[in-house]
């Protein structure tokens, strides 16, 4: 596919704005209204990046984050997703459908492994926390 200048795109329908902006509010683990790259990774995985790391994910960000903030707020996560609707709306539909389906079962990972204790918490980043962070968690007297 050739590639479309942003002016180009076509817009999204209400329908797939609700879909992304709900897929977009479950990317946002923070719910500070806003993706970084630590919650971008969970979208690579889902879409199959297969090293996806903070850096990718920030690279990816960088291309639609129009203030530059280094984060993509709704506005901006929206227009970055109307390349979708070049597939057509059913498309674009079923891919979101999809998408959010995976994100949901990461996220229910991430949660599951923390919960569990499953050795350190799973970050959206796929990393371990630091020793500062694991110490503060760790029972006291424990080593970090």
């Amino acid at each position: 596919m050739a590639a479309v200048a942003e002016k180009d795109l076509p817009e999204l329908s209400d329908e797939l704005k609700r879909m992304l902006t709900d897929l977009f509010n479950e990317l946002d683990r923070d719910g500070n209204g806003s993706l970084d790259a630590e919650e971008f990774v969970i979208l690579g995985r889902a879409i199959g990046w297969d090293k996806t790391s903070r850096s990718v994910a920030q690279s990816q960000i960088n291309k639609a984050d129009k203030d530059s903030n280094g984060t993509l707020e709704l506005a901006e996560w929206l227009n970055f997703s109307r390349r979708l609707a070049l597939r057509g709306e059913a498309a674009a539909k079923r891919m979101v459908e999809r998408l959010t389906a995976i994100v949901k079962k990461e996220l229910d990972l991430i949660a599951a492994d923390a919960a569990a204790g499953r050795g350190p918490p799973r970050d959206a980043g796929g990393s371990e926390p630091s020793t500062a962070a694991a110490s503060r968690a760790a029972p006291a007297g424990a080593k970090p």
